[in-house]
């Protein structure tokens, strides 16, 4: 999809934004070339945009994520435009996986994220024995201390000072615990610290039997409570239960009326949609996507399926 003109504000540091007035002031605007992406319900789509001026590549930007204006406003463009996103930058990411999910499984993903941002993807260190240890307070503090550890060590090297977290499934609410500047297991960790972007791919952010951490975790910080200095992306698969593994259509009825307190709803074989979509945060749903790869072919960590909801 070709874009023939963008606007372009973005939250840069001082000698970045006064680049950015003084081009706009002059009424300069950047040729850019986009790909379509996923389009909502409102008929917006999201686009990533690839070819991107000189200037803008020296300032640490790789890629501009926007929203096609449908229809075009009249107040911004004569053309129709593209409201681009502040937050796509270039910076390491660090991956937290999910409920006794092993670190090979999240390679492809890591695979992926490396070659396209060119900066540093880590992944944390969870064996299936500290999984089984979250059941208590401990458990979740051993996870998060490496998380902590980690995520100082990238922003130190970040070109932005920040980093990006992913976490799939378990992991993305326990690193919405991670931004908070409370005590925790004797610790603050303040997570925002070093992090201004959080993904979650199917992670269970509400339920009608939660358990009592996870439950802690959304009375405490319901939504994108952190909304004002982290941007959230919530990302959920919708996957038909026929279509899914032996595994999906043996377990996902019983575990959307266990999260959700009913079945007839979508999800990715094992979390349910309206569960997955964390309120206050960008929302994307994709389309046959299911949980892991135990529960279909194509799952958040799938290269082809992560291209479809990396925005930076």
């Amino acid at each position: 999809m070709g874009v023939d003109w963008v606007d372009v504000v973005v939250g840069l540091d001082v000698w970045g934004r006064f680049f950015m007035v003084l081009s706009l002031g002059l009424g300069y605007r950047w040729p850019v070339t986009c790909r379509s992406g996923i389009c909502s319900r409102d008929g917006g789509c999201l686009l990533q945009c690839d070819e991107l001026p000189r200037q803008l590549m020296r300032l640490g930007y790789s890629g501009i994520a926007g929203r096609w204006c449908s229809p075009p406003d009249p107040f911004i463009h004569h053309r129709p435009c593209l409201t681009v996103w502040p937050d796509v930058v270039v910076q390491p990411v660090l991956i937290l996986g999910g409920f006794l999910i092993t670190a090979e499984a999240y390679q492809p993903m890591c695979g992926w994220l490396s070659e396209h941002t060119q900066q540093p993807v880590q992944l944390v260190p969870v064996s299936r024995f500290d999984w089984l240890l979250t059941s208590w307070g401990f458990g979740w503090r051993r996870i998060l201390d490496r998380v902590a550890e980690q995520a100082e060590a990238l922003a130190r090297t970040s070109p932005t000072g920040k980093i990006t977290l992913i976490g799939h499934s378990s992991g993305g609410v326990m690193l919405r615990l991670f931004l908070a500047q409370d005590r925790f297991g004797g610790r603050t960790y303040n997570g925002q610290r070093w992090a201004d972007r959080l993904y979650t791919l199917g992670s269970p952010h509400t339920a009608v039997r939660a358990t009592p951490l996870r439950a802690m975790v959304d009375r405490l910080y319901p939504g994108a409570w952190f909304g004002d200095a982290v941007h959230y992306v919530a990302v959920a698969g919708a996957l038909a239960v026929e279509q899914g593994s032996p595994l999906t259509q043996r377990l996902a009825l019983r575990s959307y009326q266990a999260i959700a307190g009913r079945t007839d709803l979508e999800g990715d074989g094992l979390v349910p949609v309206s569960s997955a979509l964390l309120r206050g945060a960008a929302w994307i749903q994709l389309e046959g996507v299911a949980h892991g790869g135990a529960f279909g072919e194509r799952w958040y960590g799938s290269p082809e399926v992560v291209e479809q909801w990396w925005r930076g």
